[in-house]
């Protein structure tokens, strides 16, 4: 089964920037917003943990190696 892409209504982003760039890049239906975007941030907070402990793991990997 196809199906039509979802698209969204509206994009929240913290930086006016970016909301330039998106506004120029996107349908005129679609609202764009500044504002603040704590669910983004939680994500990239837990990102870079997670690629912390995995270069601090294969440094130690390479390290044990010579």
């Amino acid at each position: 089964m196809v199906t039509r892409p979802m698209r969204p209504s509206r994009i929240r982003t913290s930086d006016e920037s970016a909301a330039e760039v998106l506004r120029s890049l996107v349908d005129p239906s679609v609202e764009v917003r500044v504002g603040p975007t704590p669910d983004l941030q939680m994500l990239t907070e837990k990102i870079f943990a997670i690629l912390t402990r995995r270069t601090c793991s294969i440094a130690r990997a390479i390290g044990q190696r010579h």
